[in-house]
């Protein structure tokens, strides 16, 4: 009886120590493990795209129209009185690589001619609206051609808002550039192109 209890004993301190053994290889592994990989690293790659956008707003206001009229007085010149339109915005936005130069907006007439005697004018207001970064300069009025010019200039890394009250509030207008040109019910239409561009 005694020799079966002690064949019992000496069986079960085998599965005890087998069974400590065991923990303390995977409690040292797992340690192993936990120091093996303290730290890591990972690439991340930005891309951020070159953007030069511009658009007029309204959408849905395309065209404008300008009047010249005459006055009630005879002897005086003809006003302006309806000649001016202000509903317009421009707005744009513009990224570009490191140490290039700043960008405008360039107005030109693409299609058709003002009516003779007459010149058609266009100035930008300065900068209102929502936007961030170094937004433009309004170049002042220019008389409208042919040839592009600038309108906008100095700009840089920048959006302008969207919509009305964002970026620059354009005004159109007419104005005589040569009174003995002048034709009695003579009429036009004029389409306009804005670009931004590098300086």
């Amino acid at each position: 009886m005694r020799r079966n209890r002690l064949l019992k004993t000496t069986a079960m301190e085998k599965i005890v120590k087998f069974i400590t053994a065991s923990v303390f290889l995977l409690f040292v592994i797992s340690g192993n493990n936990l120091y093996a990989q303290d730290s890591g690293s990972r690439n991340i790659n930005f891309s951020i795209p070159e953007i030069a956008l511009v658009d007029i707003e309204p959408v849905g206001m395309s065209n404008i129209s300008l009047t010249l009229n005459p006055d009630t007085e005879s002897g005086l010149p003809v006003v302006a009185t309806s000649a001016v339109n202000n509903n317009l915005w421009i707005n744009y936005t513009s990224s570009y690589a490191s140490g290039g130069a700043t960008r405008k907006i360039n107005a030109n007439i693409s299609s058709g001619t003002a009516p003779a005697g007459v010149s058609l004018n266009l100035s930008a207001s300065a900068y209102s609206g929502t936007g961030l970064g170094t937004k433009g300069t309004s170049a002042g009025t220019i008389t409208l051609s042919a040839s592009p010019q600038a309108i906008i200039t100095g700009i840089g890394r920048c959006y302008t808002g969207d919509g009305q009250n964002n970026g620059h509030r354009l005004t159109y207008s007419l104005s005589i550039a040569d009174y003995a040109k002048l034709n009695y019910d003579a009429s036009s239409t004029i389409q306009i192109v804005f670009t931004i561009a590098d300086n």
